[in-house]
């Protein structure tokens, strides 16, 4: 499901600091796209036997506008696993099927 700015479905929410509004996905829309990247993760885990995390990083680190991935370790296997995706390689199917259901949004923290 892609949504624009411009879409029926996309909200206008009051600020709470003044007149201007700011434009939010609606929470179901956001999880059914969120459930999509999370379902091609988990596939591409299970194709390649890696954990997500794995598959996660490896298409960060592919991205060429990311020159360096923050990993919040707070776990050895999380290194593990950080390093590990360095070998991973996706097929530009992967890819697709990584970044086809995502569709871009405004910040709604504002």
């Amino acid at each position: 499901m892609a949504l624009s700015v411009g879409s029926p479905k996309m909200l206008l929410r009051p600020s709470a600091g003044g007149p201007h509004a700011s434009i939010c996905t609606p929470r179901s829309a956001m999880r059914a796209w969120s459930s999509a990247i999370v379902d091609a993760v988990q596939k591409i885990a299970d194709a390649h036997g890696v954990p997500m995390a794995q598959v996660a990083l490896a298409w960060v680190l592919k991205n060429p506008v990311v020159s360096a991935p923050i990993v919040g370790a707070t776990k050895t296997h999380h290194l593990t696993d950080a390093v590990a995706a360095l070998d991973l390689t996706l097929t530009d199917d992967e890819i697709a099927a990584l970044e086809d259901p995502y569709t871009p949004r405004l910040p709604t923290y504002f």
